[in-house]
């Protein structure tokens, strides 16, 4: 097992909350604030994660003023804007560059309670730099905690001009964990359908 010093607890996370996607495939939607059940995304992501982390962090690249609201800091991307979620990683790193990251895409509605136990036993691994969901077969790298460590390589890989976040996992020493099939997985919110799905599943915030 990892040493007292390197190991990573609940308390030493701050959280990632990932709202600068292009929404895509979601004629431009602003991912984070799609309502849902009467409330932004976003907002049922951060009524889950508030009683877990008391450090969060939301990285956005547009409709700034409207996620300030939700009264956490804001970070825009600065050298890498509009480049993928690993440049809104990179941004929160540079905020909190001692602290562990707790990365979350605003897509994946409300985080389960056990998604961060599980996390956590895995970081705690040995020779393990990122830890990640595997849900129904597939990899989750948005639900995912770092080691600070990593900021200077991820700066270092994306000044090679690389994107991708599967790229980015042969990079460093990645430990997929799967869910349990009692644990829910998370949802990730890329068409009308998904958004509908979402909603009925949802509980009131």
């Amino acid at each position: 097992m990892a040493t007292a010093e390197e190991r990573i607890g609940a308390g030493d996370l701050s959280v990632c909350i990932l709202a600068g996607g292009g929404g895509r495939r979601l004629e431009g939607a602003d991912k984070g604030l799609l309502s849902v059940g009467g409330h932004a995304l976003v907002d049922h992501l951060l009524a889950s994660v508030a009683p877990l982390c008391d450090d969060i962090l939301i990285s956005a690249n547009r409709n700034l003023a409207l996620y300030r609201q939700r009264g956490y800091p804001v970070l825009e991307d600065r050298d890498y804007a509009h480049q993928g979620p690993l440049a809104g990683v990179l941004r929160v790193m540079r905020a909190r560059p001692r602290r562990a990251l707790w990365v979350l895409s605003c897509d994946i509605g409300p985080v389960d309670p056990r998604w961060l136990s599980l996390l956590l036993e895995g970081l705690n691994q040995p020779a393990t730099e990122l830890a990640l969901l595997r849900a129904e077969a597939r990899l989750q790298p948005l639900v995912s905690l770092w080691r600070g460590s990593l900021q200077g390589r991820l700066q270092a890989y994306l000044a090679r001009g690389r994107r991708s976040l599967m790229g980015w996992l042969e990079q460093v020493r990645a430990r997929p964990l799967s869910l349990p099939d009692e644990v829910p997985g998370p949802w990730n919110i890329n068409t009308p359908e998904a958004v509908q799905a979402l909603e009925q599943s949802l509980s009131p915030l």
